[in-house]
């Protein structure tokens, strides 16, 4: 029987079934075991009313050996379902860099030396700071790590190196009194942190930093699940949306034996530094990790699912990063082999049903904060289109004008000269 064909049609994607057909061969095809797991996500999620993903579901059963019917895999579950249990109106004010001194309470983090706050500028302990006196705070020839604040998924994060009166990174060269025009109105400079031998030989230019993930049920917070991420091509970030790679960790704290790019190929060795992932590797104080971030979960009110990038440091103790709200939870899922809500998985698929089915549940609070935001982008696109079309439409009147007065100024000089 072709299992293939069957399974495209049970999940109604024949619209694709042409590209589907290329890319289960990729993988080996569908085996009688793999459709008969699939078929059965797919009733028992379409009858909980959620979306299920073909590719990535499938994915997950090559990858781990057999499939979980809680693998909430579907792009709508970052947007939507999260936000049952994030409050998505506080992010902007979590998720600040810059103010991690001050929501986190932890001495385990790098040190800030210098920051940048809507332009102004201000030392370690938020202390107003002068142009001139950044040279005085920042050491000659020593390496830091500059970072955008308001911005995520490694974005705007580079190793630069301090001069007397300016940054290098790469070729490039930023004078300190050009920081605000380079790098915008919030960012901050930060001590580079000193990694675990064991986790730097894996790529020693990037922190590879752990992804945790906590969450608050009924009450009381728990650790859920981790991987390693791990940067690559000798870039200063780990992020896998820049190229990086994840690797899943155990709850022992034992790393998986291959990792996974942005693309789901499976990794063995490294493609920058060579390294062999199947060589058997054991995060140090894993059972403190888990301690850590629980605890750091405790001053995060606002947010029920929270996920941390914490550093093992060189003394094989935790150092925290940053935290994010959101995330990629189909990838989590998928380098772990793990359902994302593990042993609360019937409670909370129930709990988001139930949420899904009343009118003034979080689920459809958080909809209807989608459908606002997006209104908001869409009008504010609207508006920057109208400033443009403004704009080019004052340039071009002052340019005629400009034209007309030189005209002018040109034909009265050759009108004198005649007399």
């Amino acid at each position: 029987m072709n299992y293939t064909d069957m399974l495209i049609d049970f999940y109604g994607e024949k619209e694709k079934k042409a590209e589907l057909r290329e890319f289960f061969k990729g993988w080996g095809g569908v085996t009688k075991k793999e459709y008969e797991s699939l078929a059965s996500v797919r009733k028992f999620q379409k009858e909980m009313g959620f979306k299920a993903s073909l590719k990535r579901h499938y994915i997950f059963e090559k990858l781990h050996g057999e499939s979980s019917k809680f693998c909430l895999m579907s792009s709508d579950w970052r947007s939507e379902v999260i936000s049952c249990f994030n409050d998505m109106e506080f992010i902007e004010y979590y998720c600040d860099k810059n103010l991690y001194d001050i929501i986190v309470r932890t001495a385990q983090k790098p040190v800030t030396r210098l920051r940048c706050v809507t332009a102004s500028l201000y030392d370690e302990k938020y202390n107003s700071l002068e142009l001139e006196q950044i040279g005085s705070i920042l050491e000659v020839d020593r390496e830091y790590i500059l970072k955008t604040s308001r911005t995520a998924n490694g974005k705007g994060v580079l190793k630069v190196k301090a001069h007397d009166s300016f940054l290098t990174y790469g070729d490039n060269k930023v004078f300190y009194c050009d920081l605000v025009e380079k790098f915008g109105n919030d960012f901050l400079v930060q001590d580079v942190i000193k990694q675990h031998s064991l986790i730097s030989n894996i790529h020693p230019e990037s922190v590879n930093s752990l992804r945790m993930v906590t969450l608050r049920w009924q009450g009381e917070i728990h650790f859920v699940m981790a991987f390693l991420r791990v940067g690559a091509e000798g870039r200063a970030n780990d992020n896998a949306g820049t190229g990086g790679l994840c690797v899943g960790v155990s709850d022992n704290g034992k790393l998986d034996n291959f990792a996974i790019d942005k693309a789901l190929n499976c990794i063995s060795i490294h493609p920058t530094t060579g390294y062999d992932f199947r060589r058997p590797v054991t995060i140090p104080n894993y059972e403190t990790f888990k301690s850590f971030v629980i605890n750091l979960h405790q001053d995060i009110p606002h947010h029920d699912f929270v996920s941390w990038d914490v550093a093992i440091g060189d003394d094989g103790l935790p150092v925290f990063i940053e935290h994010n709200f959101r995330g990629a939870l189909w990838l989590y899922q998928l380098v772990t082999g793990l359902p994302l809500f593990r042993q609360f998985s019937q409670e909370i698929v129930d709990y988001l049903r139930d949420q899904k089915n009343n009118p003034s549940g979080r689920y459809l609070q958080s909809i209807n904060y989608k459908r606002m935001q997006v209104s908001n982008k869409k009008s504010k696109k609207t508006i920057e289109a109208r400033m443009r079309k403004f704009a080019s439409k004052i340039k071009s009147m002052v340019k005629n004008r400009l034209s007309r007065a030189l005209y002018g100024q040109a034909f009265a000089r050759r009108k004198n000269e005649k007399n």
